[in-house]
């Protein structure tokens, strides 16, 4: 049976700090939480976005929409749901584009940041979707466990989750992101936040918050929205023997240069918590900075493996474990 170890960088080192809503209980036990001002805060220094960049940066992004994404649609394969579901303790995966996936760890299916619709931007007219994805979510087999990194529009998509909330699944999140999933149907009794290091059982897997103790079984990573820093070299000391991690590979810019990490950055990241093999996501469906959609992949795949890690390039859609064949696919897009 699987164990799941997911890592939720999202909780520490992203460059965003993240208001508490009126109303929300207070965390005086978390060190990551400042009671006097009432956010979280990060251990390490970032440099935050200004608002020119910002202001300027949305501004370009609206000019220009579209530019950055493919000329030609990506291509996509049907999801294997028998092989997907199929119960011999290998954990499958399937990538949705961005950092949507559904895992199949044990008896269990996880989904993870699940965003499906057509644009991630708050004003709705750009940072649209490449492509329909793979399978909608009325196809998907029904989550057990649904896992949250953050609340940024590209990772917690509200009408999604409102379907969700009218589900069995349990709600695993960060600290403070209880409070935005009950608006949306989702019970109390259906959600479970977690600090650094903390754990939560659910049925045959263990899902951690941030990072974790071992437990024995498959280990897997995975990590978006953080600048690189020691902590990824930490989690490569805590827990080794990972088995896949899924690191942030896209939407980088020097305008916010501690928001997302850098093609050479997600390399050394990967190769700090030295997984057994490593996917980027962040990419293949949303084009939110300024550069080309499939420039984070083209750089940072020679880089690790310069670094002697096996990187994974599965399609969209494709059902894969960690020992699949990929193939360099998004060389032959235009």
């Amino acid at each position: 049976m699987a164990w799941l170890l997911l890592l939720l960088a999202s909780l520490a080192v992203a460059a965003c700090v993240a208001l508490v809503p009126r109303g929300h209980p207070a965390y005086p036990h978390s060190p990551h939480f400042d009671a006097a001002r009432q956010i979280f805060v990060n251990p390490q220094q970032l440099r935050g976005v200004t608002l020119f960049d910002g202001a300027t940066g949305l501004l370009k992004m609206l000019q220009r929409d579209g530019q950055y994404g493919p000329a030609a649609l990506l291509p996509t394969v049907s999801p294997d749901w028998p092989l997907f579901l199929k119960n011999d303790n290998t954990p499958r995966f399937i990538w949705f584009g961005h950092s949507t996936l559904l895992m199949r760890l044990g008896m269990q299916t996880v989904a993870v940041d699940p965003v499906l619709g057509p644009s991630v931007s708050p004003l709705t007219v750009n940072m649209r979707r490449f492509q329909p994805p793979a399978a909608l979510l009325a196809d998907w087999p029904r989550p057990d466990v649904v896992l949250l990194s953050h609340k940024h529009y590209d990772h917690f998509e509200e009408h999604t989750l409102r379907a969700l909330a009218q589900t069995p699944a349990h709600f695993i999140v960060p600290l403070g992101l209880g409070a935005y999933l009950k608006p949306l149907g989702v019970a109390d009794s259906a959600i479970t936040e977690l600090d650094w290091w903390q754990h939560a059982q659910r049925g045959d897997g263990a899902l951690r918050g941030r990072f974790g103790q071992k437990r024995g079984g498959e280990r897997i990573y995975y990590s978006v929205d953080s600048a690189y820093g020691p902590h990824f070299a930490e989690i490569g000391r805590r827990f080794p023997d990972l088995g896949i991690a899924f690191v942030e590979n896209g939407q980088y810019d020097r305008r916010w240069p501690d928001n997302f990490m850098f093609p050479e950055q997600t390399a050394q990241a990967a190769a700090d918590v030295k997984p057994r093999r490593v996917m980027r996501v962040h990419w293949g469906a949303y084009s939110m900075a300024y550069h080309p959609w499939d420039e984070p992949v083209r750089l940072s795949v020679p880089a690790m493996r310069a670094l002697g890690l096996q990187p994974l390039t599965p399609l969209l859609g494709q059902v894969f474990d960690a020992g699949t064949v990929t193939q360099e696919w998004y060389l032959g897009v235009k």
